[in-house]
């Protein structure tokens, strides 16, 4: 009886175990997936592409895994961007994506009498899995490349097989570039990286005094890229009054973050901002800086993102809208009208306006326009 009962204590520590093993990973934890042995292949999101480097906690590295409830199956999805890894039934060594949907993937433990064996395959579920001959593709590690690419989980593929490594999620968001002296002084603006997504701006109206030019901006898409410079048009404000913004968008399920950002002297740093939280619509009226940079062209910068990150020239998941904004002195030029003289390097010096505030060098003028505080005729 002493021997039947060992015997049957035995056999429920072994499926204790076994429970505990088919629970690896496990839900709730974070982890970093390691190609294992390279000191460079830790597996992290970039834009809504799958890189591998070494590891750094400024890299979007750390991942969980969402039980599906089939046996060895997950969800597999960034902790930070709250994506997740989308199928690896693609073309062959073509890099694998995140995205708003989940997608099923089997994760199992290679058994082969071989160097991975312990080590993980991970590949989606929308294909037959067999790891005895090539024809399953999963995420593979692109040692020449530095990307995380679809490619056969046969087990004698050393960079298809991953260690998963449980850890604490310490992710620091990447400092924002250093701008120089002569950057400042030259007014250069670093622009972004980042992934267009689902959420656009479909309206951006800015605009100061009711007479002066303004910007009207409009799209019934998104903009094909993470970055759009609207060039070809910009608002004239004047110290001290009234600038009005207000802006419509589409897509915004999964937006966190619209952040309008203003750059007042024009220095290539947005030094005034203000958060919207992530509101489909809104309107802003702010009080232009009495120091404000005058004639020269400034920034109004709108970002829309879903990645949680704030800053002016941090990574976006979404897109970065750049808007032309001109100071005026806010005293009004003579109501008197002056011919032109003739023309000399001192009546073309500085920038002429038309009425409407758009810029026009002086020797190009035509009809009525303002020069140097004073309205002329040509």
């Amino acid at each position: 009886m002493r021997l039947l009962l060992s015997i049957l204590s035995s056999l429920l520590g072994l499926c204790a175990w076994a429970q505990t093993v088919a629970a690896f990973p496990e839900a709730g934890k974070v982890y970093l997936l390691h190609r294992y042995s390279k000191a460079n292949g830790y597996m992290y999101e970039q834009g809504n592409k799958l890189q591998a480097g070494p590891a750094s906690n400024t890299q979007k590295q750390y991942w969980e895994f969402i039980p599906t409830g089939n046996d060895n199956c997950y969800y597999l999805r960034n902790v930070t961007s709250r994506r997740y890894v989308q199928s690896t039934h693609i073309s062959l060594s073509q890099q694998v994506s995140t995205g708003e949907a989940p997608v099923e993937f089997k994760v199992a433990a290679c058994t082969a009498n071989n160097a991975q064996k312990g080590y993980y395959y991970l590949c989606s579920t929308d294909q037959t899995i067999n790891t005895a001959a090539d024809g399953t593709l999963g995420l593979n590690f692109s040692e020449a490349t530095g990307k995380v690419v679809a490619y056969h989980i046969t087990n004698t593929r050393a960079n298809s097989y991953w260690e998963i490594l449980e850890t604490s999620y310490d992710y620091v968001a990447p400092e924002p570039p250093v701008h120089t002296p002569l950057a400042q002084r030259l007014g250069i603006y670093y622009l972004p990286c980042g992934t267009a997504g689902s959420a656009y701006l479909t309206a951006v109206d800015i605009s100061g005094q009711p007479d002066a030019a303004a910007v009207h901006y409009s799209a019934t898409s998104a903009p094909a890229a993470a970055f759009l410079l609207n060039r070809n048009q910009e608002a004239v404000v004047h110290p001290d009054s009234t600038l009005t913004l207000t802006y419509a968008g589409a897509g915004f399920e999964r937006v966190t973050s619209v952040t309008a950002y203003f750059d007042w002297n024009a220095d290539g740093l947005f030094e005034q901002a203000h958060d919207f939280f992530g509101e489909a619509e809104g309107r802003l009226s702010l009080t232009v800086p009495a120091t404000v940079a005058l004639d020269k062209r400034l920034r109004l910068r709108l970002r829309v993102t879903d990645n949680g990150l704030e800053g002016a020239e941090d990574e976006v998941y979404g897109t970065t809208y750049d808007f032309y904004l001109r100071a005026l002195p806010s005293s009004a030029p003579p109501s008197g009208i002056a011919t032109p003289l003739a023309a000399t390097p001192a009546d073309h010096g500085g920038m002429a306006y038309t009425l409407e505030g758009l810029p026009v060098q002086p020797d190009k003028a035509k009809g009525i326009y303002i020069h140097q505080g004073k309205k002329r005729i040509r």
